[in-house]
């Protein structure tokens, strides 16, 4: 009797707490659909110094409280509810803008990038070639974050074209990065999280014919060659090489016969 007392009680703070958090991430929503949409208005004014700071501030904001919620699920739930082209519009314009409020934008796009619906609209967007072209600018923040978001962009074969990965040389952009990454981890674009990142997105990009013609001429055989040898290199990077590597050989091996068998055609 004892023991069903003392579930029971439990049962019951369980429901208690399960109730409160549900009317904090109730109240939480209000609060951050108030801040998306009062950043969708400030976009539409002339950018000056005030609504820059008043952006930063709004952004800032809701990349607090979404880091701020007790569950993964409660997260997906207030990534959702402040979704929009507008507002995904006015993120992708801050980063593509080069300025300050960029790390922040980023940090905000990447937890749009967890959501389904998110990662449609930016890659309607066209958030990857701002991507690919925030990679050329060297900020090693930057870069280290946009690996990430372009990694979840990609996660699921069927929302994406593996088209993206050849415009405007992108393959040889990761290529590039690849070699660049060190393993001195107190540095943003360092350690194998970055590595393992880029090495994914490679993979996926190999499924474009032009892609592939970019790593054939960034000589990304070699770069594998090193990284694989390099003593600072994880397990689950030598698993992405080798993975990486099949790939590459079956995708010759295809292109060698699918040339061949043009060749014999009358």
């Amino acid at each position: 009797m004892a023991g069903r007392g003392l579930f029971g009680m439990g049962s019951k703070r369980l429901e208690q707490a399960a109730k409160e958090a549900a009317v904090a991430e109730h109240e939480l929503g209000g609060v951050i659909s108030g801040v998306t949409e009062q950043l969708v208005k400030q976009s539409r004014k002339p950018k000056v110094p005030d609504t820059r700071m008043m952006q930063l501030v709004a952004i800032h904001r809701l990349n607090g409280a979404l880091l701020s919620v007790a569950s993964y699920d409660s997260f997906l739930r207030l990534v959702s509810r402040i979704l929009s082209p507008e507002l995904v519009d006015v993120l992708v314009e801050v980063v593509e803008s080069g300025e300050a409020l960029t790390f922040f934008a980023l940090r905000l796009l990447v937890s749009i990038a967890n959501v389904a619906a998110g990662r449609r609209l930016l890659l309607a967007s066209g958030v990857a070639e701002v991507l690919f072209g925030l990679f050329r600018g060297g900020n090693e923040e930057h870069v280290s974050m946009g690996v990430e978001m372009l990694a979840l962009l990609t996660e699921h074969r069927r929302e994406y074209k593996p088209s993206l990965f050849a415009r405007g040389g992108a393959t040889k952009v990761l290529i590039g990065l690849l070699e660049r990454v060190d393993a001195d981890t107190s540095r943003p674009l360092a350690g194998a999280d970055v590595r393992c990142n880029i090495l994914v997105l490679l993979t996926r990009a190999i499924d474009s014919e032009r892609a592939r013609a970019q790593m054939a001429r960034a000589r990304l055989g070699g770069v594998l060659r090193a990284l694989d040898g390099s003593r600072d290199s994880t397990l689950r990077e030598r698993e992405l090489i080798r993975t990486l590597r099949r790939a590459m050989a079956a995708w010759e091996k295809a292109d060698r016969e699918h040339a061949a068998a043009s060749a014999a055609m009358p």
